[in-house]
C-alpha cells in the first residue's frame, strides 16, 4: 500500500495539495494496521483457548474427583 501510494504523495504539488493527501494515506493505513491487529490477536487467542482446552478439562476432572472423595 506504501508503494502503491508513492506515486499519489510524490505528484502531488507542494503546499496544500500534499498536506491534504498524507493525512488521508496516513489514516487508511493506520484503519488496515488495526484490522490487521485485531485479526491476528482474535486467532492467537482462538489458539491458546484451544490449546489449553485438554489441560482444563482435565484439571477440572480432577476437581470434581477430589471433590467427591471428600
Amino acid at each position: 500500500d506504501g508503494v502503491a501510494a508513492s506515486p499519489e504523495l510524490s505528484t502531488a504539488r507542494p503546499g496544500q495539495e500534499s498536506l491534504e493527501r498524507q493525512p488521508a494515506w496516513a489514516t487508511n493505513s493506520m484503519a488496515r494496521y488495526v484490522s490487521e491487529l485485531t485479526q491476528t490477536n482474535e486467532i492467537v487467542t482462538a489458539t491458546v483457548k484451544d490449546s489449553l482446552k485438554p489441560i482444563n478439562e482435565r484439571v477440572t476432572a480432577s476437581v470434581e474427583t477430589f471433590q467427591a472423595a471428600r
